[in-house]
């Protein structure tokens, strides 16, 4: 009933639902239709913070950020959390790394231990203080604290050990074990006086013996080796002299390195050489990065498309997106083919390449719910409208591309649960005579930097 490709992608959309219940099952967090309440934060610096940055408590994941915007010169942030988690009034949030990627997370800390029916909650929309916002400083001295704990947990064991004679640690056992050591080694001496002061004679002709060969009566070699000795200090001195003197003149402008490291243009231009290297790794750091698939079934023609694509963020407004497209009707070039010493006319042939794979690879700019990108869609130059609506699980797209058939695809397409989206829509809607026009369904997996770490961690 259904051909090979057919059953081929059907096999591949159900791993990848498989895989996304399972990233679902390890990274615990806000459902789709779970109900949520906002709180805000306003802090000096959200470096790191982006929207949909996590939000957690005791590192488990109990909602998002929904926005960020700039209010009287500092970030306020909209924090989107369960309903079901009650925080105290007594809670505060501050910023925690994620790790070597680069980006943070938003950590709630709340006090349940004194918890009663008369305690007060934060109500919707309430002002979260924050602690240590921008940095984990916090961490820092909680750790500090611990190691001065412990450093006096250690000194109080040395002074029960030394002044009281307790054996019941580790270091009094150890001081215990030095008592009786030195204790026995005075016995032993006194036992045995006699062999140590033979042992001493003995040792006393062997440095007499040494101090007769090396002194001045048998000269000789050693004293040849020590007369390099000092002649090789005198030559290192000779050395470090040459240096001084090699640093008075760089430090006064001599010569093309000395004239160098005193010019104040080229200090400033090494100065501003490394401020857009930081710059730039600065970027790098706070990148992330989506990675999606999803396969669409043609209705028309029961063909099966797949797409794979990685998606880059240096920013929350704007993207580059990279993707390749493979279906069984590949790509159609033209070629003139020309019939010499023969009575029939030359005509044009229309080949098609089933196994080549399209590119796409796009620039996209936000504004507000609409997203514009351009650049090439599946292997020619096009552009497209995006826009969002229902908290930006909706997308509505128009993509205009291939200007010689003006090829049109719109679609639609839901996130439902995390990263697992349904899609829908009609492909090439004015090629006509075209095969590949057809309306299409399919499903796809969004997985992000998040996502990955998660599945990394439950997998090794």
């Amino acid at each position: 009933m259904f051909n090979p490709e057919f059953k081929v992608g059907l096999l591949v959309v159900s791993v990848f639902v498989l895989l996304g219940y399972m990233s679902m099952k390890v990274v615990k967090g806000v459902g789709v239709f779970t109900p949520t309440v906002e709180h805000k934060i306003i802090v000096s610096d959200a470096s790191g913070i982006i929207p949909h940055s996590a939000v957690k408590m005791a590192g488990v994941k109990i909602g998002v950020v929904k926005d960020i915007a700039l209010e009287n010169g500092k970030a306020v942030i909209t924090l989107t959390i369960d309903k079901g988690i009650k925080l105290s009034e007594n809670s505060f949030a501050e910023f925690k790394s994620d790790g070597i990627l680069g980006t943070k997370h938003v950590s709630i800390e709340t006090d349940y231990s004194n918890q009663s029916d008369e305690t007060s909650y934060l109500e919707s929309g309430s002002v979260m203080p924050t602690v240590n916002a921008g940095d984990d400083l916090g961490s820092v001295m909680k750790q500090i604290g611990e190691v001065a704990e412990s450093l006096k947990d250690v000194a109080g064991a040395i002074k029960s050990a030394t002044l009281k004679g307790n054996d019941d640690t580790p270091i009094g056992r150890i001081v215990d074990n030095l008592e009786r050591l030195t204790s026995d080694l005075a016995s032993v001496s006194s036992r045995n006086k006699n062999e140590f002061n033979e042992i001493i004679d003995k040792v006393n002709g062997i440095l007499t013996t040494f101090e007769g060969v090396l002194g001045d009566a048998n000269g000789g070699r050693f004293s040849e080796a020590f007369d390099s000795a000092f002649n090789g200090l005198e030559k290192f001195d000779d050395t470090i002299a040459n240096f001084s003197e090699l640093s008075e003149k760089l430090n006064s402008g001599e010569g093309t390195i000395g004239r160098l490291l005193n010019d104040e243009d080229t200090i400033n231009t090494v100065n501003t050489v490394l401020d857009n290297m930081n710059t730039i790794l600065g970027r790098v750091g706070t990148m992330r990065a989506k990675f999606d698939y999803h396969s669409e079934f043609l209705t028309s023609d029961e063909e099966l498309r797949s797409f794979l694509g990685l998606k880059l963020l240096p920013g929350p407004d704007r993207y580059y997106e990279i993707g390749l497209v493979q279906d069984s009707f590949g790509v159609n070039s033209t070629k003139s083919v020309e019939i010499e010493g023969s009575q029939n006319e030359n005509f044009t042939e229309t080949v098609t390449d089933q196994n080549e794979i399209r590119i796409t690879a796009l620039f996209a700019k936000n504004y507000y719910n609409f997203t514009l990108k351009g650049g090439l869609i599946e292997s020619s130059g096009g552009f497209g409208v995006d826009y969002f609506a229902f908290n930006k699980k909706l997308k509505l797209s128009a993509e205009f591309f291939n200007f010689n058939e003006m090829s049109v695809r719109t679609f639609a397409r839901y996130d439902f649960y995390g990263g697992i989206y349904v899609i829908g829509g009609y492909n090439r809607l004015f090629d006509d005579g075209n095969r590949v026009q057809s309306p299409f369904v399919g499903a796809g997996l969004l997985l992000t930097n998040d996502d990955l770490a998660a599945l990394a961690s439950f997998v090794f």
